[in-house]
C-alpha cells in the first residue's frame, strides 16, 4: 500500500441557536450547510479577500515611517471588524475576542469609541450594532422603572440580554450617562449617513424615551436644572452631583429629542402619531426637554492660565 500521498480532510462547522434560527436547531443547521455544500474553500477564501478588500479600501489609515505603528493601527482595526455583531442580536463584548475579562458583556464603550469607526467605515455594522440597543428598549424601560422612575429609559451599564448584569450600584446602575451615550450614538448615525428611515423607526423613539429619563432624573434649583447622585464614566468619584460629563450629554439627548419629534411630525405623520400614541407622549413633555437643556448646569473650575505662572 502506499502511503506517501496527501490526503485532505475538510470539516465545515455550523452555528445555530435558537434566537437567530428557531427551535428546531438541526433543521436549521442542515439548511445552512445545504446552502454552502457547493461552494469549494477556494471560493470561500476568494470571498473572504473581497470582504476585507472592501473593508480596507475605506478603513486603512496609512502612517510612513514607523512600521510599528502602521502595524499597530491596521491590527486594532482588523480587531474591531471581526469582534463586531453582524446583527440586531449581538453587540461587541468589551474585551472582544481577544480575552475572557468582563466575561463577554457590552459596554457603553461600544457607542462612544468604538462604534465612530464603523460610521464611517461599515455604516452597514454601526446600523446593526444599534438595531440591538433598539431591542432592548423594554428591558431599558423595566430598569427604570425599578430605580423608581415612571417614564424614561435607564440603559445598564454591562449587559448581554439587556438586563442589568453588575450587582454594584455605585458603578453600574448609577452610571446613568450610558443612556445619554446610546442617545449619542444614534444621532451620529443618523449626521453620517442622512437615513432619514433609521431615524423614523428607531433613532426617535429611543431618544424620546432616553430623553424622559432626564427630566425623571433632574430636578431645577436656582433655575438650573441639576442631575445629583450619579456616577460619571471616570468610575472613580461615585455617586456625585452634576458630573459634567453626564450633564453636557444630557443636554445634547434632550435638544435632539426635541429635533426629533420635530422631524418626524413634519415629515412622517403616520409613524408620528403612532409612536406618539404609543408613548403616551404630548407636546408639554417636549418643551419640558427643552427648557431643561436650556437650564442644564454645566460646572466647571477656573484654572489660571499657564502664561500666568511664573517659576521662581
Amino acid at each position: 500500500m502506499d502511503l506517501t500521498g496527501t490526503v485532505i480532510f475538510e470539516k465545515r462547522n455550523v452555528h445555530v441557536d435558537t434566537l437567530r434560527h428557531g427551535e428546531n436547531l438541526v433543521v436549521s443547521g442542515k439548511e445552512i450547510q445545504k446552502a454552502i455544500r457547493e461552494l469549494t474553500f477556494d471560493q470561500l477564501l476568494l470571498e473572504q479577500e473581497a470582504y476585507l478588500k472592501e473593508f480596507w479600501n475605506t478603513a486603512d489609515i496609512k502612517i510612513n515611517g514607523d512600521e510599528g505603528i502602521q502595524e499597530g493601527i491596521r491590527f486594532n482595526l482588523y480587531q474591531l471588524l471581526q469582534s463586531a455583531g453582524r446583527d440586531q442580536y449581538s453587540h461587541i463584548a468589551a474585551k472582544g475576542l481577544s480575552g475572557e475579562g468582563y466575561e463577554g458583556h457590552y459596554f457603553w464603550d461600544t457607542e462612544i469609541y468604538m462604534l465612530p469607526v464603523f460610521i464611517m467605515t461599515k455604516p452597514d455594522i454601526a446600523r446593526g450594532l444599534l438595531l440591538y440597543r433598539y431591542s432592548k428598549l423594554d428591558q431599558a424601560r423595566d430598569r427604570a422603572r425599578e430605580m423608581g422612575h415612571k417614564k424614561g429609559t435607564l440603559y445598564p451599564w454591562r449587559t448581554i440580554s439587556g438586563t442589568e448584569c453588575s450587582p454594584y450600584y455605585p458603578g453600574g446602575s448609577a452610571q446613568y450617562h450610558i443612556s445619554a451615550d446610546i442617545a449619542y450614538s444614534f444621532i451620529q448615525y443618523y449626521l453620517a449617513t442622512g437615513d432619514e428611515e433609521f431615524l423614523h423607526e428607531y433613532a426617535a423613539e429611543v431618544l424620546f424615551e432616553t430623553a424622559r429619563l432626564w427630566i425623571e432624573t433632574g430636578h431645577f434649583r436656582d433655575v438650573k436644572f441639576r442631575i445629583d447622585s450619579v456616577t460619571g464614566p471616570d468610575e472613580y468619584t461615585a455617586l456625585v452631583n452634576n458630573n459634567y460629563y453626564t450633564n453636557v450629554m444630557a443636554k445634547y439627548n434632550l435638544v435632539w429629542a426635541a429635533k426629533a419629534y420635530k422631524e418626524l411630525a413634519n415629515k412622517n405623520k403616520v409613524k408620528f402619531d403612532d409612536l406618539v400614541g404609543r408613548l403616551q407622549l404630548d407636546e408639554n413633555e417636549v418643551l419640558e426637554w427643552l427648557r431643561a437643556a436650556e437650564n442644564m448646569y454645566l460646572p466647571y473650575e477656573s484654572w489660571p492660565s499657564y502664561r500666568s505662572i511664573r517659576i521662581q
